[in-house]
Order: C-alpha cells, then structure tokens, then sequence
C-alpha cells in the first residue's frame, strides 16, 4: 500500500484533507498535531532538537526563526512500517529529505489573499493568530510555492472546495 506525504505553507488545508481522508477510511495523520513522537523543533541557538516548543514571546519572523520544525527520522519510520496506505502532512524543514520513504508527495498551493482569509479566521490552531505573524507566513508564500514546485512535489492548488482538493490527491494515489 502507499504512503504519501502532504504539505503547504500555513493555512492552505493540509489538516483539513487529513481530517477528510479518515472519514474516507484512510489512515491518516496531521504528524504536527497528532505525532508528537515524529515531530520536534529544533532551537537554532543551542542545536537542541525540543518535543514542544517553549511560550514563545517573540512573532513574526522572529518566532519563525529561533525555532524551526522538524521531523524525527526514526519516528516517521515506525509510522510508515504498516501494509496499509498512510497519509502524513506537516510543514518542516528539510522535509525534502523524507520525500524518497514516500510514494508521492503533494505541495498544497492558495493566493496570497487567500490565505490571508484563512489564517484571520482559523480556529483549529494558533499558528497565525497575531498579525507579524501572519504577515511573516503571507511573505514567504510565494517562496513556498516555489521549493514545492522545485521539490517535485505535485502541486495542488487548494482554491477549490475541500472534496475537489481530496479528489484531486486521490486521483494520483489510485493511478498508483
């Protein structure tokens, strides 16, 4: 069975398709908020790899950049080690060097504006809630956008309804 990894900057659905798929019956897992084993920050001033982050005091880019986010290698393959088909999403740093434990990897795209929209309104975390901080995640959409498509990940704009973006994800896993 297949594993596929989904990712995007803040706010362009990548919890909302995982919360899509399990209803669909799929095993799948937003690792940031349900693999606390597979998931860390790393603090760039003392090298240390943290389970959770500390009361951050600083936003914007600030906030983005003391700490970043990581996944734990050992961990992710533990997950995958199953026969059925898993779906993960997150948004980390080098992320780029899991991509090969997967079949495929889907980059989750939305405007600029929308994501504006999104971010004012979410409730489902607080990555966002404070204006540096989303104009630091708006500022770096497009550059997002960009490593997504230089990645070779498949690219899928998450404009559309949230059906359309899950048909569209499982249109390439069952030509698989």
């Amino acid at each position: 069975m297949g594993k596929y990894f989904i990712t995007g900057n803040a706010a362009t659905g990548k919890s909302s398709i995982i919360t899509n798929l399990k209803k669909r019956g799929f095993t799948a897992y937003d690792i940031e908020d349900e693999l606390p084993d597979v998931y860390g920050f790393l603090d760039l001033e003392t090298n240390e790899i943290l389970d959770a982050l500390p009361e951050i005091t600083d936003h914007g880019a600030a906030a983005f950049t003391r700490y970043t986010s990581v996944i734990k290698e050992a961990e992710l393959k533990k997950v995958l080690e199953t026969d059925e088909t898993v779906f993960l999403s997150a948004n980390c740093n080098i992320q780029e060097k899991y991509y090969p434990l997967f079949d495929k990897t889907f980059g989750l795209i939305a405007s600029t504006e929308t994501l504006k929209k999104r971010l004012a309104g979410r409730n489902s975390n607080n990555i966002g809630h404070n204006k540096e901080d989303r104009a630091y995640l708006l500022s770096i959409n497009n550059i997002v956008e960009a490593q997504l498509k230089g990645m070779k990940a498949i690219v899928v704009d998450t404009e559309q309804p949230l059906d359309a973006v899950v048909e569209k994800i499982l249109s390439y896993v069952n030509e698989s």
